[in-house]
């Protein structure tokens, strides 16, 4: 927006510097109630069979509205006016020096054109408008957020849904992996699968390993890594055994067969 200045000194103002003071607010008004179209800004209240004076938008444009004393007949409407000031000027010729722009009274409902209908219970106010624009979209948002609650929840049901599958995808791997065991291997640890390696440590800190031949409830068979194998039961699915070289639960993960 253009602001003036003024420096030190004597400056020479002309007509135009004068008519962009008073576009600069006048501009501010008529965009800012423009937005929320024809609508009482302030007063206009009807009491009995008279229109308070105040202030509407009427066409893009904030005008004034004089007191109406006496209504004959509601509804009337408000429409804007005008009335040309002129003066003459320095040519001597007579020439328009403003415009008053203001509401009026009409009975007749126009044709055409941007108008306020006043009913015997008064108009809505620019307030009104506000709070129906700020009611629609509250409105709006409180369905888009029911649609994206919904949308959301369905997608947490599935991320649900993947974690416990992939729980248990890591319980089963877990199964497979060798683990510590604070004892020797007895016939009742039956609970690990077929091919799965447990280590036990010594009095004296030597490990030594494990290994499940047979899973058979209350007859597990457990031998030392690289002894033969023998008895029954069953496993999970395909075992591939190969030497071990590293015991850290991640090197198995990668290195041992048996366990993809």
């Amino acid at each position: 927006m253009k602001r003036h200045v003024q420096e030190p000194g004597v400056r020479k103002w002309s007509g135009n510097d004068l008519l962009e003071l008073q576009g600069e607010g006048l501009t501010i008004a008529d965009g800012f109630f423009s937005q929320y179209g024809n609508c009482v800004i302030c007063g206009c209240q009807v009491k009995a069979n008279s229109i308070a004076a105040g202030l509407v938008s009427i066409g893009g444009m904030v005008l004034p509205l004089q007191a109406v004393e006496t209504v004959e007949v509601f509804p009337v409407y408000l429409v804007k006016g005008e009335e040309h000031v002129q003066r003459e000027y320095a040519d001597d010729v007579v020439r328009d020096i403003a415009v008053k722009y203001f509401a009026k009274v009409v009975q007749a409902k126009p044709e055409d054109g941007d108008y306020i209908e006043i009913p015997e219970t008064g108009a809505s106010t620019f307030f009104d408008k506000i709070n129906a624009v700020w009611l629609t979209n509250i409105l709006k948002q409180l369905g888009d957020l029911e649609k994206a609650d919904k949308t959301l929840s369905e997608a947490i049901e599935l991320l649900k849904q993947a974690d416990t599958e992939a729980g248990k995808r890591i319980t089963a791997l877990e199964k497979k992996m060798p683990s510590y065991l604070d004892h020797i291997p007895t016939v009742n640890d039956d609970s690990y699968d077929i091919g799965v390696e447990v280590w036990t440590v010594d009095e004296y800190g030597n490990k030594t390993f494990w290994k499940c031949h047979d899973n058979t409830k209350g007859k597990a068979v457990w031998k030392r890594t690289g002894e033969g194998s023998g008895g029954g039961g069953s496993h999970s699915g395909a075992v591939y055994l190969t030497g071990q070289t590293n015991f850290t639960k991640a090197s198995i993960i990668i290195k041992e067969g048996y366990l993809k």
